[in-house]
């Protein structure tokens, strides 16, 4: 699934380290209810500093059980936050 991020923070997105940057996702029924809280990571291929654009193809997988589902993408400090608990909006 093609994705473009822009990295709006003062942080430079790291790929490696004890807390890579991932772009990342839930899936949500047709009551916004979580599905899949924790989705496939994706790979930034590359640093991203404040202020850079980044293209790349999201992985994501499927749930499981046929039915109308709602994908929501973010991006993930890895073991530190998710963007959108630090009040970032998702894609949706």
């Amino acid at each position: 699934m093609p994705a473009r991020l822009r990295n709006a923070g003062a942080l430079t997105w790291v790929m490696d380290g004890p807390n890579p940057f991932f772009l990342t996702y839930r899936w949500l029924d047709a009551d916004r209810q979580v599905v899949v809280a924790d989705g496939l990571r994706t790979p930034l291929g590359r640093p991203v500093a404040p202020g850079e654009e980044i293209a790349l193809n999201a992985q994501v997988l499927l749930p499981a059980a046929p039915g109308a589902y709602i994908l929501q993408m973010d991006m993930v400090h890895e073991f530190v936050t998710w963007f959108q608990w630090r009040g970032s909006p998702v894609y949706e």
